[in-house]
């Protein structure tokens, strides 16, 4: 992903050079990107407001909501995020290689669960095996045990932006269209 043009110093045949964005802050964009992905994606949209449930204790709520009045100043355009939810991960995001894993990401109530919780280890596990089957609490561990040594390419981290910003903008335009209908 570029971000600057940095002027060459005098004498040079390049007006302009191009400035990479740095590792680390392409992995946190994707973390923020693919974060708010998953939260639409676990949310049920109602009119113009996605209620979710927490994956480990089954609190509901409401995640985000249509709000073109302040769409200007957000990346996510008309959506809204509220406070109190976040993407929790099974298997720890301290992981890499299952960090952006879909099964390993799901929506979960950020202060009981997620923080004060721990994620809720066994209770998580019986989650994922009730909603994407039995194996795959196992298959996310043995993975992650497997892969300890794991490095994103930029073109990963790129990708998972890209993706998860199609897949807001689809949310968005649903959630535009139910609001008309309605």
């Amino acid at each position: 992903m570029l971000k600057k043009r940095k002027k060459t110093p005098k004498g040079s045949s390049n007006i302009f050079k191009t400035k990479l964005v740095p590792m680390n802050k392409l992995r946190d964009e994707a973390d923020d990107w693919f974060s708010w992905y998953v939260r639409l994606r676990d949310s049920a949209l109602v009119g113009d407001v996605w209620t979710g449930k927490c994956i480990t204790c089954n609190k509901s709520g409401v995640v985000a909501y249509l709000d073109p009045e302040t769409a200007k100043r957000r990346k996510t355009g008309n959506i809204r995020f509220t406070s109190g939810w976040d993407l929790g991960h099974f298997v720890g995001r301290g992981n890499l290689v299952t960090r952006f894993d879909e099964e390993n990401c799901n929506l979960q109530c950020s202060f009981r669960c997620n923080k004060m919780n721990s994620g809720e280890h066994t209770k998580y596990a019986i989650a994922l095996k009730d909603k994407y089957g039995e194996e795959v609490p196992d298959k996310l561990e043995k993975l992650a045990q497997q892969t300890t040594h794991y490095k994103f390419t930029r073109q990963e981290l790129e990708d998972i932006i890209s993706s998860s910003k199609e897949a807001i903008a689809f949310y968005e335009k649903e959630a535009l269209q139910n609001t008309i209908e309605i």
